[in-house]
């Protein structure tokens, strides 16, 4: 699954609180997540910011655990937040501080926008399972019916090789 996401978006955070925790519960090994950056800085002003903090929170591991931390403080996101989010998770300040300010992150970011605009993304959150677009922050139910179809394809039916499959010219 790859999630076209903006970290400051309320239904991003909809679905990592409700939907992906489900998604991970029940398919740990089968299921490998992507996350990748769409801030949509017109409305959320701190999404670009809080995009470098998941950047370079996952140069030290610790994506997914900064990605958590923003959508849990989401109502009180400044940019003073992210260097307090990364104490929390103990990251090496200093290489953090020079990646944040830095904006080290940026161009891969700007890169994960672009991408997303080809693939005709307009907003958060997007995804692809397998290639299967899906819109906006949709409940587990969704996912579940994918991932099934996806692991458990229903196969084709094909000829036995009988000679009843065959019409015959009379």
């Amino acid at each position: 699954i790859v999630e076209y996401g903006d970290l400051q978006c309320p239904f991003c955070k909809d679905f990592a609180e409700n939907t992906l925790p489900q998604i991970r519960t029940v398919y740990p090994t089968q299921v490998k997540i992507v996350y990748k950056d769409f801030p949509i800085t017109a409305i959320h002003p701190l999404a670009q910011s809080a995009a470098i903090a998941g950047q370079c929170s996952f140069a030290q591991n610790k994506f997914w655990e900064m990605h958590d931390l923003i959508y849990a403080n989401q109502d009180t996101l400044s940019e003073q937040s992210f260097a307090s989010f990364s104490a929390q998770l103990l990251l090496n300040q200093v290489q953090f501080d020079s990646c944040y300010t830095g904006q080290i992150p940026l161009p891969e970011i700007n890169q994960d926008l672009a991408e997303g605009q080809e693939f005709g993304v307009v907003g958060t959150p997007t995804f692809f399972v397998n290639g299967i677009r899906v819109d906006g922050a949709q409940p587990f139910s969704v996912f579940q019916s994918l991932i099934e179809s996806e692991l458990n394809p229903t196969p084709t039916p094909t000829p036995t090789g009988g000679d009843d499959v065959f019409f015959k010219s009379q």
